[in-house]
C-alpha cells in the first residue's frame, strides 16, 4: 500500500526505468537529431525532466540539486531543445537519473524537504508541498517520456531531418 508520496516516487521510478529502455533502443545520433515536427531533441527531453525533477524538489527545498552551473542552463525550463548531448553527458544523466531518484526517497523519508517553498509552475500547477512536487515532477517526465518515444518511432522512420 501506498501513500500519496511513495506513490509518486513508484510512477518516478518506473518511468524512469521506461526512459533508460527507450534510450538503450536509440543511437546517441537519433537522440541528438531534432526530427520534422520536433522543437528538440530526445536527448534534451530526458536531460531536461530530470533536471526539472530535481529543480522542483530539491531546488525549491533549498537543498542541493547536484546538478552543474552549466547542467542547469543547457536543460533548465526555456532551454533551447536543439543541443547535443555528448556520450560522457548522457551516462552522466543516465547516472543521475538512477541516483538521484533513491536520494529523493531517502530526503522524503528523512523530512529533509521541510523547507519546501510553494511554488507555481510554468504549466500553471501550484506546488504547496513537496508531496504534490513529487506529483508533479511524475506527470512533467511523463510528458517528456511521451516525446521521447514519438522521437524514437520518427527516427525509425527514416523522416527527412528538419533543416
Amino acid at each position: 500500500m501506498y501513500n500519496a508520496a511513495t506513490y509518486s516516487l513508484y510512477v518516478l521510478e518506473k518511468t524512469r526505468e521506461n526512459f533508460l529502455h527507450v534510450i538503450d533502443s536509440m543511437t546517441l545520433d537519433s537522440l541528438n537529431t531534432v526530427y520534422p515536427g520536433f522543437n528538440n531533441t530526445g536527448a534534451w527531453n530526458f536531460c531536461h525532466a530530470i533536471v526539472t525533477s530535481l529543480l522542483v524538489t530539491s531546488g525549491i527545498s533549498g537543498l542541493d540539486t547536484g546538478l552543474s552551473p552549466r547542467e542547469l542552463v543547457k536543460f533548465r525550463k526555456g532551454s533551447s531543445g536543439n543541443v547535443e548531448v555528448s556520450l560522457e553527458e548522457l551516462d552522466g544523466f543516465l547516472n543521475l537519473a538512477k541516483s538521484s531518484l533513491e536520494e529523493m526517497k531517502e530526503k522524503y523519508n528523512a523530512g529533509s524537504y521541510s523547507a519546501f517553498q510553494p511554488y507555481e509552475t510554468s504549466f500553471g500547477a501550484k506546488l504547496g508541498t513537496i508531496e504534490e512536487a513529487l506529483h508533479f515532477a511524475g506527470i512533467h517526465e511523463s510528458l517528456h517520456l511521451g516525446y521521447l518515444m514519438a522521437i524514437r518511432r520518427a527516427s525509425a522512420g527514416n523522416l527527412e531531418l528538419k533543416q
